[in-house]
């Protein structure tokens, strides 16, 4: 057995693995959206801050149910470092938080405070 065959077999793996990685490369925008209103959520809307509309809803005709998870992931060649946060429900009604520096959360809880004024909250972590 000649030494070369072993050292071609040790760059392909090297390779595969170095390929499977850049594949599933994560972005430092990614975080995870969490429901805890206590309603499920119909539309979700996440747009760059220098954006004048809002992008498409992510949950794509799904609903994101209370207590709920939903990993959100960015392909790793987005530059936008800003990114504003829509949310709405079934009966209409609806919270937006903009500004939001995404590099700096790695989940975001959404809760409804009932008192002393009825409201969406987005706790950043």
């Amino acid at each position: 057995m000649s030494l070369s065959r072993p050292i071609a077999v040790i760059v392909v793996c090297v390779l595969a693995l170095w390929m499977n990685a850049c594949s599933s490369a994560r972005s430092d925008l990614d975080f995870k959206l969490t429901n805890l209103t206590g309603a499920s959520l119909k539309y979700v809307y996440l747009s760059p801050s220098a954006s004048s509309g809002w992008e498409e809803n992510i949950l794509a005709g799904s609903d994101l149910k209370s207590g709920n998870t939903l990993n959100i992931r960015f392909n790793p060649n987005e530059t936008a470092i800003m990114w504003d946060l829509r949310i709405e429900g079934a009966n209409g009604q609806y919270a937006e938080w903009k500004n939001l520096r995404l590099v700096d959360i790695s989940e975001i809880k959404l809760k409804y405070e009932r008192s002393p004024q009825p409201r969406a909250i987005a706790e950043l972590e």
